[in-house]
């Protein structure tokens, strides 16, 4: 598949994040959007389906950690 490359703005804050992570993961920045989009799309694909993301701390009730992801598309 050809690659396209794309321009984005982001806040200083946000780009030294990315940086971070990135580095952290010796991984790209761009793999590391790539990576987030792709768990953005597998929560939204499971919810839509019903599933719940849960968050699981031992000795402390489950949570829901991201509520249903509609609307605002």
């Amino acid at each position: 598949m050809p690659l396209v490359k794309v321009s984005a703005n982001f806040s200083e804050e946000v780009v030294e994040d990315m940086k971070q992570r990135a580095a952290e993961q010796g991984i790209s920045m761009t793999e590391l959007l790539r990576q987030a989009l792709a768990t953005q799309k597998f929560i939204e694909e499971e919810q839509a389906r019903g599933t719940k993301v849960i968050l699981q701390h031992p000795g402390e009730n489950d949570r829901e950690i991201i509520p249903p992801l509609r609307g605002k598309r």
